[in-house]
């Protein structure tokens, strides 16, 4: 199957528009959204007021709106929560994800994190290149008549989906996802690291937390990457154990994709085991402890403070 003329099911689309959309994001996102230029990209979050991460976003600028490329799952309910601090802003939020059809490209020329028009009204989104690869891969942006039936209703199901999930982990990128809504902060799954998040930027939701662990000392916990040598992908929010120490677990994952019959796993632990060569640790399967065949890093350092992907 050729996964660049196949839909992503599993994404979807916010679009903001309104004279005050700009000011609104800027007081809601992790990211300073008033720099984004509009032949750029960015990444962008969306927290709680005690830091909590609700959503990832690919934020992208075009014409007179915001398009926000999100976890399709979360975006009726992030839809509903926004619209509670619009007050008497002039801001639009609408959920746009069957106006647009969404393919994922392994490779294409361009350079990473940045926006392109392309003949046909499509918008190609570069986005940061595999490990291995020249090119970074990128997602295109197709305006279609608007189709409900265009996506399956539970974000699942193509080979697509799986392959855009499977390069995400292999670059560190996390996805918030209806399973790990409000579960972590964003340093625990490197959001800081990925130019998620700006540290000199105003107020937002969270902000106070996400400063603090940012300036008063290192992340305890960072996301790495693992293998699983299992048939179906693990759950997300699944226990990460370290042998030896069974009285609580000590992480969990993130983020699950199949890739060549095996299980890549992006999951968050504290950083000295990630980092302990000997560490061995497992996941809970189903009541069943799956050991990871490999640990790796990823494409960036862990141990660093503030944006790696600059």
């Amino acid at each position: 199957m050729n996964i660049a003329t196949v839909n992503l099911t599993h994404m979807g689309l916010v679009r903001v528009t309104g004279a005050d959309s700009t000011a609104f994001l800027q007081a809601q996102m992790t990211q300073a959204i008033a720099s984004l230029s509009p032949n750029k990209v960015t990444l962008a979050g969306y927290c709680t007021a005690k830091g909590r991460q609700l959503a990832s976003f690919i934020v992208i600028r075009h014409e007179d709106a915001y398009l926000m490329l999100t976890h399709r799952g979360l975006i009726e309910p992030l839809i509903k929560r926004l619209r509670m601090f619009v007050l008497r802003s002039k801001v639009v939020l609408e959920n746009v994800s069957n106006q647009y059809q969404i393919n994922f490209l392994q490779a294409r020329p361009g350079d990473a994190m940045t926006k392109s028009v392309l003949d046909d009204g499509s918008l190609h989104i570069s986005l940061r290149a595999l490990p291995g690869q020249s090119d970074p891969c990128a997602l295109q942006l197709n305006p279609q008549a608007e189709s409900p039936d265009a996506h399956s209703a539970d974000g699942h199901g193509t080979l697509a989906d799986n392959a855009f999930s499977v390069a995400l982990i292999k670059l560190g990128i996390p996805m918030v996802t209806p399973s790990t809504w409000e579960e972590f902060v964003p340093q625990q799954i490197n959001f800081d690291l990925i130019g998620g998040v700006s540290f000199d930027k105003g107020c937002y939701p969270g902000q106070e937390v996400v400063a603090r662990s940012h300036y008063l000392g290192k992340s305890k916990k960072r996301s790495v990457i693992g293998l699983i040598e299992v048939d179906a992908p693990v759950a997300e929010k699944s226990d990460i154990w370290l042998e030896g120490k069974d009285n609580e677990p000590v992480g969990q994952v993130v983020n699950a994709a199949m890739d060549g019959g095996q299980c890549l796993v992006l999951f968050e632990c504290p950083v000295d085991i990630a980092l302990q060569s000997e560490s061995k640790l497992s996941v809970d399967s189903n009541g069943q402890k799956i050991p990871l065949q490999r640990i790796q890093l990823p494409p960036y350092d862990i141990q660093a403070k503030g944006n790696q992907y600059a």
